[in-house]
């Protein structure tokens, strides 16, 4: 069976388009329909419904997708050990993090990764976390990196670090009830959990101020005096070392938090993504 024929299949069947099969192959639509032409010619099988506007795999194509996709992921992962053999942690790595961790705790371990691993080139992909979940689920990174949101028994699972979050302001005398709250989402589960510990300072009806998208926007906006945010510490630690930002002492009990990288159960990490993952939780400062 030839490979490039079943990447092809493959890839367009992931993605649901022959011509974003092309793209990711750098052929032409042309070139990538003909493959899979050639593909079904050789096992003598339709795996896909010719002739619709909209694509359509038969029976027999997905099955040859679950199992295809194995064998191309096995191979690489030959590939790539072969590779690692001879040169040590090399090649592409690609890994996946909503921006704000990335920037926020991983920053100077990914400048040391540089040093150390010079023949590897890391890749990054950003977006929320129900984003990068589905990265790892379509193979698109090795891994991903993000807090535990109590939804990850799909995955294989390591703790990088743990914390607590906290609620911060630029005043040492503020109080969420008069100044105001800042939290990213009602919906996500550390500020489910948040406001259900704060009933008894306000009821149902919690102080939220303003729905932000990002901690590090939350972060900016406390800087600013514009309220008190809910965080996880790692976002603020050097504002409150150097005294910008304060504990809010007039808040529910802390919460607890664990960054985890994640990848899909069925998969063995490369020597060179375990060696990037290793790093990453070692997160050296220089």
């Amino acid at each position: 069976m030839n490979l490039f024929h079943l990447k092809c299949f493959c890839d367009a069947a992931r993605s649901g388009s022959l011509s974003e099969s092309a793209r990711s192959n750098l052929v032409t639509h042309s070139a990538a329909s003909q493959a899979i032409r050639a593909l079904e010619q050789q096992l003598n099988v339709k795996l896909l419904h010719h002739g619709k506007r909209r694509f359509q795999l038969t029976e027999e194509g997905e099955a040859l997708f679950l199992r295809g996709q194995e064998l191309l992921d096995q191979f690489e992962d030959l590939r790539t050990e072969i590779l690692e053999r001879a040169n040590g942690p090399s090649g592409d790595v690609v890994f996946g993090a909503p921006q704000s961790l990335v920037a926020d705790a991983f920053t100077s371990a990914l400048r040391v990764s540089r040093e150390k691993y010079p023949q590897l080139r890391v890749r990054i992909r950003t977006g929320a976390a129900g984003l990068v979940k589905q990265m790892v689920r379509d193979r698109e990174c090795a891994f991903v990196i993000l807090v535990d949101d109590g939804d990850l028994a799909e995955f294989k699972q390591e703790t990088l670090f743990s914390g607590d979050f906290l609620v911060v302001s630029s005043s040492k005398r503020a109080d969420p009830m008069r100044d105001g709250l800042l939290v990213t989402d009602r919906e996500k589960y550390e500020v489910k959990r948040f406001l259900k510990e704060g009933r008894p300072l306000w009821g149902n009806h919690p102080p939220i101020n303003l729905e932000v998208l990002s901690w590090s926007l939350i972060r900016k906006l406390c800087l600013e005096g514009l309220g008190c945010g809910l965080v996880p510490d790692y976002v603020v630690r050097e504002e409150l070392k150097r005294k910008q930002l304060f504990r809010v002492k007039e808040a529910p009990k802390t919460i607890r938090y664990s960054v985890k990288a994640i990848w899909p159960q069925n998969r063995v990490l490369t020597r060179s993504a375990r060696a990037l993952l290793d790093l990453l939780k070692a997160r050296p400062q220089s």
